[in-house]
């Protein structure tokens, strides 16, 4: 398979074509993403900088990095599209999980102890739900829609875009 199929194959033709200027056509983008995909007038956008996000949350606990506690946002979530990444996994919609390492939360007492389980088991509910969000995105970004002008480019409505 060349590579022009392969992208054929994972990569929306609405997002192959290009906006009018470059950037991200109108319906292309993931619902509920973030990014700012206005292009100044006369700017082209490069291949590589065109992408989504949508953040799904994070929590957020005192960690002791330098001596004394700061709040620190940990398991942070996000489903993303890098559709012309040289990664070919990144070109359908996945998570990105913020995970913070070699960091401590110290002389918990119980009742700070149970504040860290109970943030991490609402983390883990949001990662769930994260996934089941992440499977059916990334099953109306790849099938075909029907009727691209009820259901907008590629299955995604472009509401609010």
């Amino acid at each position: 398979m060349t590579l022009q199929e392969q992208e054929a194959a994972v990569v929306p033709q609405s997002l192959l074509a290009g906006g009018a200027d470059g950037g991200v056509p109108p319906g292309a983008c993931l619902p509920g993403c973030v990014v700012d995909h206005d292009v100044a007038p006369g700017v082209s956008t490069a291949p590589e900088d065109v992408w989504c996000s949508r953040p799904l949350g994070a929590a957020s606990l005192p960690i002791n990095a330098e001596g004394a506690p700061e709040e620190a946002l940990l398991f942070g979530l996000s489903i993303d599209i890098v559709p012309f990444s040289s990664r070919l996994a990144e070109r359908l919609p996945h998570v990105c999980v913020q995970v913070v390492a070699d960091q401590w939360i110290e002389a918990l007492d119980p009742d700070g102890f149970a504040t860290v389980i109970r943030t991490v088991e609402e983390r883990l509910d949001a990662m769930r739900a994260a996934h089941a969000e992440l499977v059916r995105v990334r099953a109306a970004y790849v099938a075909p829609a029907p009727d691209h002008a009820a259901a907008g480019v590629d299955g995604f409505r472009s509401e609010g875009r």
